[in-house]
């Protein structure tokens, strides 16, 4: 018992920062109440209210600790030793269990901060649970990142977004019961990241960047040197190239579709200016024009516009082939609004649909950003340096 609340609970110290802290807004209220020369009601005691947001920082801090404490990369003595053995999941840890997962301890913060905010008017309990649920829930979705979980990832990213409308379009209960089946979800997805074990290179540059510079190979430090006297000729030899896939192109099309939803809903919600809707219909042309603009800025085209006036070379295939995806994204774009408004959809629906298609044309359209980069016909490399 004792091994679990030391592997749980903070540091000693950071317990007698949080109540100094709340001592101190205790004070300002005595100190407020004496000047005033009678007990001010509680919904004008500045220092109850801040010890509320106060309380609400704590939970979310609390959550948050509770994953990155027992995540082995953040120990980087522990996690090179666990690297360099032959575990494997399903056995046991040889220090015993991570505890990335809520225990019985886990209920001993919350329920101190509960009761010092319990005749709070301004603070209510499902805040203080729901934040301590944000915290943890934020940073695993972060460690799942990190260690290549995609699908994952993408799941706890998009019902981030669902807890936003359950709190929008019911109340802030309905939100704290998303979480709490987001976290069902979170134990689920702990088990399949260790099935995974070892991790790729996300989880290698965590363990490095834990570890001392002096304590690290010769090998390694002498690929650092080189790489920072690299030049641009280097660049033509061999590169692990990373290209985005179909899962990682689809991924992050819903995930820009679905919280141009909330975002959208989240608009509505505070006003019903017709103005903001006008706004909103813009964000699907985001994808062509961010992706025009990265390609374009890898290098000028061969000849300029009175050039081909001039030669009467108007289209220069091998360069304005890059203008063909944005143009396809545009015109699906206009395509889908205009026929979501003709229809009498609610923009809410048609808007993230198209930002969702069109994000997902620009993405996965041909040519790729490194066969545009290596076989473009354009005059020259702008890679920091003008040749």
């Amino acid at each position: 018992m004792m091994n679990t609340i030391k592997r749980t609970l903070p540091n000693r110290l950071l317990p007698w920062a949080i109540a100094v802290t709340y001592a101190t807004f205790l004070v300002y209220d005595v100190l407020a109440d004496q000047v005033a020369g009678v007990r001010l009601p509680d919904n004008m005691r500045m220092g109850l209210r801040f010890s509320g947001y106060f309380a609400i920082f704590c939970c979310l801090l609390y959550g948050g600790y509770r994953v990155i404490a027992a995540f082995p990369p953040s120990q980087p003595s522990y996690f090179n030793w666990l690297v360099a053995t032959p575990w494997q999941h399903g056995t046991a840890f040889p220090v015993g269990p991570l505890y990335m997962r809520f225990y019985w301890t886990d209920v001993i913060v919350p329920t101190i901060l509960i009761v010092t905010q319990w005749r709070n008017p301004e603070i209510r309990v499902v805040w203080l649970i729901g934040a301590l649920l944000i915290g943890y829930l934020g940073l695993l979705t972060i460690v799942l990142g990190v260690t290549r979980q995609k699908e994952s990832c993408y799941a706890m990213v998009m019902a981030f977004g669902l807890v936003i409308v359950a709190c929008i379009k019911i109340g802030a209960f309905a939100g704290l019961v998303v979480l709490v089946l987001m976290y069902g979800f979170a134990v689920f997805a702990q088990n399949r990241m260790f099935q995974f074990y070892p991790w790729d290179t996300s989880a290698k540059m965590l363990r490095t960047f834990g570890t001392n510079f002096e304590k690290r190979s010769e090998s390694t430090r002498k690929n650092q040197d080189v790489s920072f006297m690299r030049t641009d000729f280097s660049f033509a030899g061999p590169q692990n190239v990373d290209t985005i896939g179909f899962v990682d192109s689809v991924g992050v099309s819903i995930l820009l579709g679905w919280w141009t939803f909330v975002v959208m809903l989240i608009g509505h919600a505070a006003s019903s200016d017709s103005l903001a809707t006008m706004w909103f219909h813009l964000i699907p042309f985001v994808g062509p024009f961010l992706r025009l603009m990265t390609y374009v800025g890898v290098g000028r085209p061969p000849i300029g516009l009175f050039g081909r006036l001039a030669t009467g070379n108007w289209i220069v295939p091998g360069y304005d082939r890059v203008f063909i995806n944005p143009m396809i994204g545009c015109l699906v774009a206009v395509l889908m609004l205009w026929g979501g408004s003709a229809m009498g959809m609610a923009s809410e629906l048609y808007v993230p649909v198209s930002v969702a298609v069109v994000t997902w044309i620009a993405i996965s359209g041909k040519p790729t950003y490194w066969e545009w980069r290596l076989t473009g016909q354009h005059s020259r490399h702008t890679f920091g340096q003008k040749m």
